[in-house]
């Protein structure tokens, strides 16, 4: 399968003929990793990879085949234990999700890979991705880049509040934000909205483990009210072009 012109590469469409043309070994490659797991009664299990497939897909059209970047296909699992008294979620234990990551990173580094970028879409994998990249760091000496879609790198409470103004915080799960951007990406997979309001939750002012269902009946964690395609068509123009300027950051360091 040809890549299309003007659209970054992705390994799983090329040959290995091709990627060793490349070379590989002078490019960034990018590992996306989503989750499966409880979005609500309204919102599919793989919303996190919906969107993270969404944000690639708008992001490699921006960049061109013959820029740095070159990306793996996304894995559409992560780490949800809080979530798996709901129905359908598959959760990785951490020492899984570790386990992955040494040996994509192993593999790549094999083939000369010298800087890769963790490309993130839930919140669940976030601290732990931060902190192994340190160890990845040291074991591979390969150069590991952390962009996580929900950090505020992405989209700071200035700019959630303009596009989403009405917004009751704190907006956790499958609320406003990731309902109104399936509206907009994936309609068709969207179910009936519980739009009765949501108070919100009082987390702990001491960081602690906790589980959704302690928060919330339904699984969702924040209030459905401002849930809008029209607001998800903003909020995914915004991750894009943070993740196309994220990128080429990364590119010139």
């Amino acid at each position: 399968m040809q890549t299309k012109p003007g659209r970054a590469i992705s390994l799983q469409e090329i040959t290995t003929l091709r990627a060793y043309k490349l070379p590989l070994k002078s490019k960034i490659v990018i590992f996306p990793i989503g989750s499966n797991e409880q979005h609500g009664p309204h919102l599919p299990i793989g919303t996190d990879t919906y969107i993270l497939d969404a944000v690639i897909g708008g992001t490699r059209e921006r960049l061109s085949s013959d820029d740095l970047f070159v990306f793996l296909p996304s894995l559409p699992y992560g780490k949800s234990p809080e979530h798996l008294d709901f129905t359908g979620t598959v959760s990785f234990r951490a020492t899984t999700l570790i386990m992955v990551l040494e040996d994509v990173v192993s593999s790549l580094q094999a083939h000369g890979v010298t800087k890769m970028v963790i490309l993130n879409s839930h919140g669940g994998n976030t601290s732990l991705i931060n902190s192994i990249a340190f160890d990845l760091h040291h074991s591979f000496k390969v150069d590991i880049f952390c962009l996580n879609l929900w950090s505020s790198d992405f989209m700071d409470s200035a700019e959630i509040q303009e596009l989403v103004p009405n917004i009751m915080y704190p907006d956790v799960h499958a609320a406003s934000i990731e309902t109104s951007l399936l509206l907009y990406l994936h309609p068709e997979l969207v179910g009936n909205i519980p739009w009765n309001f949501l108070p919100s939750v009082a987390f702990p002012e001491i960081s602690t483990g906790w589980a959704t269902k302690e928060l919330s009946n339904t699984g969702v964690i924040g209030d459905l009210r401002d849930s809008k395609a029209e607001i998800g068509e903003k909020l995914y123009k915004l991750l894009v072009e943070k993740a196309v300027q994220k990128l080429n950051i990364i590119a010139h360091l």
